[in-house]
């Protein structure tokens, strides 16, 4: 399973191995399990950071406002309902209902095809930014659809 960690360019390699030198206090190339540990929420941490300024830039250049990112962030993660990190093509269905979006399936499957990128069948929230735009400009030429504050209930 791809947990978002792999690293993606040589500087992300190289803060890796830093976070491993400072765990390995001892220089011996063996872990505890505590240590570990360490060097695994390090590691996640800097993924988040990675991915959080991925989606700044996405939405840079989809002009889409840092409060808007946020207020799409909430609803993608209140219709994520396995807590996958990615919407199943069911799960925007629903998100697209919810917002009252006249969007046909096949139309929305169609977007989603565009939006998927490494073709994994799901949609995560980079890829989602995007969807809304793609939402957007079909519905309303002129802007993206503005974010609502959503629950899964609705």
């Amino acid at each position: 399973a791809d947990l978002g960690m792999s690293p993606r360019s040589l500087e992300q390699q190289r803060a890796i191995s830093r976070i491993f030198d400072v765990v390995d206090q001892d220089g011996a190339g063996r872990y505890s399990l505590e240590a570990f540990e360490v060097v695994f929420m390090r590691v996640d941490e800097m993924a988040q950071r990675c991915r959080r300024q991925e989606e700044c830039d996405m939405a840079v250049v989809l002009d889409i406002s840092k409060v808007d990112v946020e207020e799409y962030r909430d609803s993608f993660h209140t219709f994520d309902d396995d807590d996958s990190g990615a919407l199943s093509v069911e799960e925007v269905r629903r998100l697209v209902d919810v917002l009252h979006l006249n969007v046909s399936g096949d139309l929305l499957n169609d977007m989603v095809g565009q939006v998927d990128l490494d073709g994994s069948g799901t949609v995560q929230f980079h890829e989602f930014l995007q969807l809304m735009c793609l939402v957007a400009k079909r519905l309303r030429p002129s802007a993206p659809p503005a974010p609502r504050s959503l629950s899964a209930e609705s």
